[in-house]
């Protein structure tokens, strides 16, 4: 499969590289609280609140539990890039990610390696949802909650790791290709639950 090339641009004073990302697919993804069904109708209700969220590498973690992104501190040490011009295409959310090449190389020169060479990379989301409990069956894979209101904090690439909707189901950072739309599990970060209360 051929790869993408990142554009490069002047922003902010210093060089970016652009990207493109499937952010997330329709479809029953498990994560901490078991199959959740997530709609594109939900995903993609509001394309333009995953504008502006922090691009990290891995998931950020305070003594060993994943936390929100938007923290100054983790901005100052984690944040290597931000997600722009979200965009629902089939059953895909999709955006481009704006990659700070001086912050990157600093923080994964794995990362920086493969953006450089075109090369597909892992990602995941961290989000916040409420929980709707309805149980239903979406082409053939059992639910048993939907997840409803999304709230993106941050997006994670994931070097040396593998997301449940890993790049060959058509997740990730990759060349968008025509056709296909795989539509797979999904890496979901549901650790950030914790920050959701319940009603």
């Amino acid at each position: 499969e051929p790869g993408y090339t990142a554009s490069s641009v002047q922003y902010q004073g210093t060089t970016h590289l652009i990207v493109p990302v499937v952010m997330m697919v329709e479809g029953v993804h498990n994560g901490s609280h078991g199959p959740l069904f997530h709609s594109i109708a939900e995903l993609g209700k509001f394309p333009e609140s995953w504008n502006g969220i922090p691009v990290v590498v891995d998931h950020p973690e305070v003594n060993g539990v994943n936390v929100s992104a938007n923290q100054p501190e983790i901005i100052e040490q984690q944040k290597i890039g931000t997600v722009f011009n979200t965009r629902v295409v089939g059953q895909k959310l999709m955006a481009d990610l704006w990659i700070n090449e001086e912050k990157v190389r600093q923080t994964s020169s794995v990362v920086l390696a493969a953006l450089q060479a075109g090369q597909p990379l892992e990602v995941s989301l961290g989000v916040f949802t409420e929980e709707e409990l309805t149980a239903g069956n979406w082409n053939g894979e059992t639910y048993e909650v939907i997840a409803r209101n999304h709230r993106p904090d941050h997006l994670a690439l994931l070097p040396g790791g593998v997301g449940a909707c890993s790049v060959e189901d058509g997740c990730g950072i990759r060349a968008n290709k025509k056709g296909g739309d795989e539509v797979n599990e999904l890496e979901f970060n549901k650790a950030l639950k914790d920050f959701y209360v319940s009603e």
